[in-house]
């Protein structure tokens, strides 16, 4: 849905094997047509929507860092546990989610 998020690479690489292969792998050129680059940042697309991502992304950092989301709708739990799934985060399959 277009929406932008900007996260503490560390956090995500700690978090998830998914987004440590990601991170530790040769970046392409500035120059690549391939590549999209906002504010001198890589910018990586996603399948899932904003309100996944936000979800996603705050079990991501450190609970003093970030404010839990409230996951109260059994639909949004499903695509928020999918997606933790899918990008292999931690927080997941230790049931912190």
């Amino acid at each position: 849905d277009s929406s932008s998020f900007r996260v503490v690479k560390l956090f995500l690489f700690f978090e998830s094997p998914f987004f440590e292969a990601l991170f530790v792998l040769p970046q392409p050129s500035g120059d690549s047509t391939d590549v999209e680059i906002e504010d001198g940042l890589f910018v990586f697309s996603f399948s899932e929507d904003s309100k996944e991502l936000d979800a996603l992304s705050r079990y991501c950092y450190p609970c003093i860092l970030a404010e839990r989301p409230a996951l109260k709708d059994f639909g949004h739990i499903v695509k928020v546990l999918d997606a933790a799934k899918k990008h292999s985060l931690d927080a997941g399959r230790e049931g912190r989610l």
